[in-house]
């Protein structure tokens, strides 16, 4: 008996145990915790009697936010984005950077290098100060280049046009087999994504300048 009262019957025999937890982020490691659960013997309810996980919880999240963030830059970096270019690009503070590294951050920097990471060439479009005509083409030049790594990971080489009709564009492929040890496959011919399926709404909305 652990002697916490249970907050549903009032009685206090009451048993602790030791659960794991987990956090994971999108480009971390997982950050494992142990929470508290306290489980009423007289009428079963279980929980966090002594609130006590929300902040074991926070705790880990944070580790695992800061490990996450110095991946994250370590990866840009590698990409040969610095660290200036990139706070110049968003129109940071100099040495905003270094302050995230130390601690000094929110949520909101986790969550704008996880775009950056995820997207690296929004950097580009940033840095032209998020003009729709850079954005289309970083957009398609990105859609191509996806097109071309899938391809070739399954032994096949594709060449990639990007064509625009009015307001819309459209990505289209062809493929070929890499060598001769790769058999043709009719359904990798040929290709064709439309821009008003696939990436209309992004050009329609971008507008023109």
């Amino acid at each position: 008996m652990s002697g916490v009262k249970c907050p549903v019957c009032g009685s206090d025999d009451t048993r602790i145990q030791q659960k794991t937890d987990r956090y994971t982020t999108p480009y971390g490691t997982a950050e494992e915790y142990q929470v508290e659960v306290v489980t009423c013997e007289t009428c079963g309810e279980a929980g966090d009697f002594r609130d006590v996980n929300e902040a074991v919880a926070s705790e880990a999240i944070s580790k695992a936010c800061k490990s996450e963030l110095e991946r994250i830059l370590v990866e840009i970096d590698q990409f040969g984005i610095s660290m200036a270019y990139l706070e110049r690009a968003l129109e940071l503070p100099a040495r905003t950077v270094a302050r995230w590294k130390s601690g000094q951050r929110s949520a909101a920097p986790v969550a704008l290098l996880r775009i950056v990471r995820t997207y690296p060439w929004i950097l580009r479009v940033a840095a032209d100060r998020f003009r729709p005509t850079t954005a289309r083409k970083a957009l398609l030049v990105a859609a191509s280049e996806t097109i071309k790594d899938a391809a070739d990971s399954v032994g096949y080489e594709a060449r990639v046009g990007t064509f625009r009709e009015g307001r819309d564009y459209s990505v289209v492929a062809t493929f070929s087999p890499n060598s001769a040890s790769v058999p043709p496959s009719p359904a990798l011919d040929t290709a064709s994504t439309n821009a008003p399926t696939a990436f209309g709404s992004f050009v329609r909305e971008g507008g023109s300048r």
